[in-house]
């Protein structure tokens, strides 16, 4: 009814016939939606206006995901374009660490540079990032300093131009937004492909 992208009159009535249930229960199903915070309700001239919060936006995002994952052939590759973006400088720090080199190196085949190229997904590739979290993958475990625990990371085969094998990193603690990929690579992919901030990037993962 249009509530996803911007405010929408919705009468209970008429979400009730939608629904195929009574006024009642309509206008119950509004209130826990507004409770659980998934939608958000504003008094207008008109009648109450209707639209979808960000946490309603992503649960959908999510029932997406299953649903896709459930009722499509799983494909042996999957392929996207990213804009290429400045990382937070996290990369390099992590990818130094002993508990992780290792592990790359034991189960990718290669010692990674020391740093992430990060990738901004466009709004045709938003699932990417959530599709890859559903699929299995190959675990570098986590492990313990005298410090810190430093947590899980889900890696994936990748291509990167169709040039350089690298992997796409996905990391259980990160700071970075949902629809940034980090990828590593034995080396350093910016010098190598002459990429360029901003640069559209195109990567192939092989599942």
């Amino acid at each position: 009814m249009g509530a996803l992208h911007a405010q929408a009159r919705i009468s209970t009535t008429a979400l009730a016939q939608e629904l195929m249930v009574s006024q009642q229960t309509a206008s119950r199903y509004l209130v826990d939606l507004e409770k659980n915070r998934f939608i958000e309700r504003f008094p207008s001239s008109q009648g109450t206006q209707i639209k979808v919060t960000q946490a309603g936006y992503t649960l959908l995002e999510n029932l997406y995901h299953s649903l896709k994952t459930l009722l499509q052939e799983r494909p042996r590759t999957i392929e996207f374009d990213g804009t290429l973006v400045s990382g937070l400088g996290e990369g390099a720090y992590y990818m130094k660490l002993q508990g992780y080199s290792e592990q790359f190196a034991q189960k990718l085949g290669f010692t990674p540079y020391p740093g992430t190229l990060n990738l901004r997904l466009s709004s045709n590739y938003f699932w990417i990032k959530k599709e890859l979290e559903t699929l299995p993958a190959i675990i570098i475990t986590s492990f313990q300093t005298q410090r810190r625990t430093f947590g899980q990371v889900k890696c994936f085969q990748a291509t990167i131009e169709e040039t350089v094998d690298g992997a796409i990193i996905l990391i259980n603690r990160t700071h970075h937004e949902d629809r940034i990929i980090e990828i590593i690579a034995p080396e350093n992919l910016r010098k190598t492909l002459e990429l360029a901030e901003g640069r559209k990037v195109h990567v192939s993962v092989r599942l």
